[in-house]
């Protein structure tokens, strides 16, 4: 409704501005032969691709001529009505397309939330950000993944470095270690990402003492805590080292901002 709406405000905008010109029917159809041309290219391109074996996100490339065709189509059918009728059938016309693509969107939304790691992530951040509100700079969080959320150990750096501001970074101990590389040093953990893309999006490599490592869980029923003791799992520490989780945690602070796009259980479930 929101989408709808929004559509007819603009639709009643411009025609306020601009003075209606007549237009010969070749030209609609012109219009609906370029829209219809540009969105079979687009789907030629991607059907004729062997790596491409489900519809989904096809409509990306083919929106402009999908879009030019509604467009054309709407306003032939509408120039068929009397001329006092036509402006209000265009306007019906397009805030129907729009909340229907509106709603489709909004139930596509929902089922990947449904299908994804969506729910299993967020809920991850959530509970991190519970655990640890804030956090000092130059911090290392190891997360040990028991519920699977994280099959790929960038996408939890990415969130890590949004959510605490690039104060600390993040790494899923056994998941796929694409960019962002860890190895273990006599001295601490190293962070290595990719040399292509150190410079590029600010991520040098860094060698975190053990002292700057926190360590946390999500169980396979997905609660979040922070370890106090080393895990048997990762490699024992040097009998010098020391790991120190609660020191590298500000609790003191007010947390950042970002942590409100997190959705946690309860909002969750509301959305259902």
């Amino acid at each position: 409704m929101v989408a709808a709406a929004a559509f007819l405000v603009a639709w009643l905008l411009f025609l306020r501005a601009t003075v209606r010109e007549e237009a010969s029917p070749a030209v609609g159809l012109r219009m609906m032969g370029i829209g219809f041309g540009m969105a079979a290219l687009a789907y030629g391109v991607l059907v004729l691709s062997p790596r491409i074996v489900t519809p989904a996100r096809m409509q990306i490339l083919s929106a402009p001529g999908i879009g030019l065709l509604l467009a054309a189509a709407a306003v032939g059918l509408a120039d068929r009505l009397p001329r006092r009728w036509s402006a209000g059938a265009l306007a019906l016309l397009g805030g129907s397309m729009v909340a229907m693509g509106a709603g489709r969107t909004a139930a596509l939304q929902r089922a990947w939330d449904a299908k994804s790691y969506w729910a299993a992530q967020d809920g991850s951040l959530f509970g991190l950000t519970r655990e640890a509100p804030q956090l000092e700079p130059h911090t290392l969080l190891v997360l040990l993944d028991e519920a699977g959320a994280w099959p790929a150990a960038f996408t939890f750096q990415h969130a890590v470095d949004y959510l605490y501001g690039g104060r600390a970074r993040g790494s899923v101990w056994g998941a796929v270690p694409f960019l962002y590389p860890i190895q273990v040093d006599p001295d601490g953990i190293r962070s290595v990402p990719y040399e292509s893309i150190q410079g590029p999006w600010r991520a040098p490599a860094a060698l975190y003492g053990w002292d700057e490592v926190v360590v946390v869980r999500q169980t396979a029923l997905g609660a979040v805590t922070v370890l106090d003791e080393w895990p048997d799992v990762l490699p024992p520490l040097p009998p010098s080292a020391r790991y120190a989780p609660r020191a590298r945690l500000r609790r003191g602070d007010p947390p950042p901002r970002e942590h409100r796009l997190l959705v946690g259980p309860a909002r969750e479930a509301a959305l259902r």
